[in-house]
C-alpha cells in the first residue's frame, strides 16, 4: 500500500505541472520566513502552512505522488480553516488565490482517487500497459482541471472589471497600477502607459481565455505578460498559479520539445534566469522586500524559456524531440473523470457569480476591479441589483463621528490616527477592521463618540463609559471574512481590492 502510495502518477505533463503548482507554494512559503525572520515564521504560522509548504517542496523534487497530493490537500483545507477564522491573519487575504488552490487541490486527489480504484488491480498480467494507461486518465484529468480552472478564472476577472469605477480614471485600479509599476520599477510612465486604459486590461484579461481555447501558445504569451504585470505588484502567488495552469493547455508534442529544450540548453537557461533575477534587483525601489519579486522573476523566465521552446515546435527545428516517446492516447472518456472536471467548471462558475448574489465577495476572482455590489452601491454594467438575493450586507456605517484628542497629543505624535479617523468617516467596514481602526486610537486616548448603523439598527455610544459596550458590541459581531474589509461609503468606489 505504501509504495502504491509513494509510486510516481501521471506522464511528464503532471509532473511538469504539479512541481511549478509545488513551487509557488514553496515560493509563498520562503517570502513569509523573511519576514522577519525564520523563527517567527515557525512559531507564529499554523501547523497546517508548514506541512504545506513542506509537502510541496517535495512535490518539487519527488514530482506528482499520491501521498504528496493527499497532504497537500488535507493540508490546505486546514489553513483555509484558519485564514477563515482569523486566528492566523499573517497567512495572508488575496482575493482570489484560495479559490485558484483548493478545487485544484482537492479535485485532483479526487482524480487520483478514482482511477486508482479503478486499477487497483495493476499488480496482475499486463501492469506496465495497465501503469501507461493509468498515467495517460491522470494527464486528462489534470490538464483539463487546470484548463477549466484558468480560463473560468481569468473569464470572471474581466467581467467583474465592467463596472462605472474602473473605467473612472480617477479611481481606476489601472490608475494605481501604473502608478505603482513606474514607481516601484522605474517605468517611464508618462510614454509606457500612456495608452493603457482601462478597457485595454479588459480585452486582454478576456483575451486570454479565448486564447487558450483557440490559439493556446499565444494565450500562455498573453498569460505570461499579464502575470508580470500583476505579479510585479505583489500578487506573486497568484499570478503565479494563473501562468502555470496556463500551461495545460500544451499538447505532447510541445511538452517533448520542451524537455529537449531544458536539457540542451539548461546553461543558456541559468544564466539568463539570474540575469533577470540582477535586473529585477537593480531595477526595484519599492517598499516591500524584493525578495518575493526575485523569486517570481526567475519563475517567470524558466516559463518564458518553456513557451519558446513551445513555439519553435511549429517553426524551427533547432530543439528537436530526439529522446521522446509518443505519449498514450488519452480519451478521458470515463464518466467520473468528465463528472470531476464537470464539477470544477460548476463551482469556478458560481463561485464567481456569488458577489452579485450578495452571498460573499472574497476568492470569486474579483481582484483588481473597483467593483461594488451591496446595498449601498452597485456599480456593475452587466448584473442587475435585482440579482442580490442576501437582503443585508455585513458593513458598519459610521453616521456620527466626533473625536477628542488628549491634551499635548498631535498628528505627528499619533501615526495613522488621521487616517483611521478618515476611514471610519468616508468608509463602510466590516466589524473586524472598524474595531481596529478603534483600537488604533485608543492605544493613544483618542475618545471617539460615535452614531453607527449595523445590519438595518442604529446604535449611538456617545461618551467614554460607552467604549467597553462598543467592544463587546463589535466583538459580538460576525467577522465576514468572506467579505471586503472596506469599501467607499458615498462616490466612486476606490482601488480597495
Amino acid at each position: 500500500m505504501i509504495r502504491r502510495l509513494w509510486h510516481p502518477l501521471g506522464g511528464w505533463h503532471s509532473q511538469f505541472l504539479w512541481r511549478l503548482l509545488g513551487w509557488t507554494a514553496v515560493q509563498f512559503a520562503l517570502i513569509k520566513a523573511i519576514q522577519p525572520s525564520f523563527a517567527v515564521f515557525l512559531a507564529h504560522h499554523h501547523w497546517s502552512f508548514h506541512v504545506l509548504w513542506f509537502a510541496a517542496a517535495v512535490i518539487c523534487i519527488a514530482g506528482l505522488r499520491p501521498i504528496l497530493l493527499a497532504v497537500v490537500a488535507v493540508a490546505s483545507v486546514c489553513c483555509f480553516g484558519e485564514v477563515l477564522k482569523y486566528k492566523t491573519y499573517t497567512l495572508g487575504f488575496p482575493a482570489a488565490e484560495w479559490a485558484l488552490q483548493l478545487p485544484v487541490f482537492l479535485l485532483s486527489l479526487a482524480i487520483i482517487t478514482v482511477i486508482g480504484v479503478r486499477y487497483r488491480r495493476c499488480a496482475e498480467a499486463g501492469i506496465d500497459a495497465r501503469r501507461r494507461a493509468m498515467d495517460a486518465e491522470v494527464d486528462w484529468g489534470i490538464t483539463r482541471l487546470l484548463r477549466v480552472t484558468v480560463v473560468v478564472a481569468m473569464s470572471w476577472a474581466a467581467v467583474h472589471k465592467l463596472n462605472v469605477d474602473f473605467f473612472n480614471p480617477g479611481v481606476s485600479c489601472l490608475t494605481m497600477l501604473t502608478a505603482q509599476l513606474a514607481d516601484w520599477w522605474g517605468f517611464p510612465q508618462g510614454w509606457i502607459f500612456s495608452w493603457l486604459r482601462p478597457v485595454h486590461i479588459v480585452i486582454l484579461e478576456a483575451a486570454v481565455p479565448i486564447l487558450l481555447l483557440a490559439a493556446p501558445r499565444v494565450g500562455i504569451l498573453l498569460a505570461l505578460f499579464l502575470g508580470l504585470l500583476f505579479g510585479s505588484l505583489g500578487a506573486t502567488r497568484f499570478a503565479g498559479l494563473i501562468v502555470v495552469m496556463a500551461f495545460a493547455f500544451l499538447d505532447h508534442a510541445d511538452l517533448a520539445f520542451i524537455r529537449a529544450g531544458l536539457r540542451r540548453y539548461r546553461v543558456l537557461m541559468g544564466v539568463t534566469i539570474v540575469a533577470a533575477i540582477v535586473v529585477s534587483f537593480l531595477s526595484y525601489t519599492g517598499p516591500r522586500r524584493w525578495f518575493q519579486f526575485g523569486l517570481y522573476h526567475g519563475l517567470l523566465t524558466f516559463l518564458a524559456w518553456c513557451a519558446f521552446f513551445a513555439l519553435l515546435r511549429h517553426r524551427i527545428g533547432l530543439v528537436a524531440a530526439t529522446d521522446s516517446v509518443e505519449g498514450v492516447p488519452i480519451t478521458g472518456s470515463h464518466l467520473s473523470l468528465r463528472l470531476i472536471v464537470g464539477l470544477a467548471v460548476a463551482f469556478n462558475l458560481v463561485n464567481g457569480f456569488t458577489p452579485y448574489l450578495g452571498i460573499k465577495y472574497q476568492y470569486s476572482f474579483a481582484m483588481l476591479s473597483n467593483l461594488r455590489v451591496d446595498t449601498a452601491r452597485w456599480n456593475s454594467f452587466v448584473f442587475p441589483r435585482w440579482l442580490r438575493v442576501v437582503d443585508r450586507d455585513p458593513f458598519i456605517d459610521a453616521l456620527r463621528v466626533e473625536a477628542t484628542w488628549p491634551e499635548g497629543l498631535t498628528p505627528e505624535d499619533a501615526p495613522g490616527c488621521v487616517e483611521a479617523l478618515d476611514r471610519i468617516e468616508t468608509s463602510r467596514m466590516v466589524p473586524r477592521v472598524f474595531l481596529a481602526y478603534l483600537r488604533l486610537l485608543w492605544a493613544r486616548d483618542i475618545r471617539v463618540a460615535l452614531v453607527i448603523e449595523y445590519g438595518g439598527e442604529r446604535y449611538e455610544y456617545l461618551d467614554e463609559a460607552a467604549r467597553i459596550d462598543l467592544r463587546i458590541k463589535l466583538n459580538g459581531l460576525p467577522h465576514e471574512p468572506l467579505f471586503q474589509g472596506i469599501v467607499t461609503a458615498e462616490g466612486p468606489q476606490r482601488c480597495m481590492h
